[in-house]
């Protein structure tokens, strides 16, 4: 369903997708779309017309009624108090800026597998009450069922935020992978180190309300972009901190603390030494590392072994002493997984060392 005002834009966003191969309803706005939805059914809905002041929030709320689908909001411009509103209300993705029609596409892609989870877990919890009936299985079995399908909407959730940079689409399962390691390292609780490797992929979440020009732009960003930019810990605290999971609580402080350094420099708090919560020292070391050795429209790519150098001589200055220690005891074997993700890449083996369920 694509809601839209604009008559020339929504057929021009209306033909390109119905030439992708979606069927595509349209609609003025959200209350032409109820009256459209009350007769039919739509697996997506795209808003890109909305008041200055959201007043559709209680329709947005009638809409999600309607059953298992997912709203995105097109918006123009970063306006972070609609982009709140508007979530508060139900929407579930946004993107910010210029219609680019192949990115949105890819997003429309990424929206429907979330709305196939909601469908999947509407159905998994129906059976599951049928199985409990039936005593058909144990409470571990069962247990183990719904840990499976944890694991999978965190996938999703890890996935969302990789699309907003096709350059670090790996990057966030590299990071979750090492913090793990670190953490291991550490010798700290074995459920915080499975925790960390789930909770850490997502530490960049808030980028998704961040304009994708800005993130991609390949010169110096301007001190107002740059500004934008350093918004994300904040937006990605506000997005996973409200949950009541362990997991999505340890992912919150993560979002917002990987950016602060060990002697204050660092955004959006300025914390300063252990002020800084361990997970956030841990990704902090994981994400510059692998950003280091990674390439981006903005910055060249340094070796492993540059890399490493550089993240010991900030020892003390930017990253935590104990947990560079950490990273170092294990550098061996982070250094053996990315050679092995580069080999099966040229040989163009799908298969890549950080998907592996074996290194989780």
């Amino acid at each position: 369903m694509l809601i839209d005002d604009d008559v020339e834009v929504r057929e021009k966003i209306a033909t390109f997708l119905e030439y992708r191969g979606y069927e595509v309803l349209q609609a003025r706005n959200l209350f032409e779309a109820f009256s459209v939805l009350e007769k039919t059914s739509a697996d997506l809905v795209v808003i890109r017309t909305v008041s200055s002041e959201f007043e559709e929030a209680e329709m947005v709320k009638k809409i999600k009624q309607k059953g298992p689908l997912v709203m995105m909001m097109l918006s123009k411009s970063p306006n972070n108090e609609i982009l709140e509103k508007a979530a508060q209300a139900g929407v579930d993705d946004f993107l910010v800026g210029p219609i680019d029609l192949r990115f949105l596409e890819i997003r429309i892609e990424r929206a429907l597998e979330v709305r196939y989870f909601f469908d999947c877990k509407r159905i998994f919890f129906e059976g599951l009450m049928e199985k409990i009936s039936a005593n058909e299985r144990t409470i571990n079995e069962l247990l183990g069922e719904i840990s499976r399908l944890s694991f999978e909407a965190m996938e999703i959730l890890s996935h969302i935020s990789e699309l907003k940079d096709y350059e670090t689409h790996e990057h966030t399962t590299r990071v979750g992978i090492i913090s793990a390691r670190i953490a291991e390292s550490m010798d700290l609780d074995p459920v915080f180190v499975t925790q960390i490797r789930l909770a850490a992929p997502l530490h960049d979440i808030g980028k998704i309300l961040i304009p994708n020009q800005i993130l991609t732009k390949p010169g110096k960003l301007t001190e107002e972009e740059w500004e934008l930019v350093k918004k994300h810990p904040e937006i990605g605290w506000e997005i996973l901190s409200k949950s009541s999971s362990d997991v999505l609580k340890l992912a919150a402080s993560i979002a917002l603390t990987h950016h602060e350094r060990w002697n204050g420099s660092g955004y959006p708090r300025g914390l300063v030494g252990k002020e800084i919560p361990i997970e956030g020292r841990i990704v902090a070391v994981a994400d510059s590392f692998d950003a280091m050795v990674s390439k981006r429209p903005y910055k060249g790519m340094k070796s492993l072994q540059e890399a490493f150098l550089e993240i010991r001589r900030f020892s003390g200055e930017l990253y935590d002493p104990e947990v560079v220690k950490a990273f170092s005891m294990v550098s061996e074997n982070i250094l053996k997984l990315y050679e092995e993700a580069k080999e099966n890449d040229e040989r163009g083996n799908r298969k890549n060392c950080f998907r592996d369920k074996e290194n989780v």
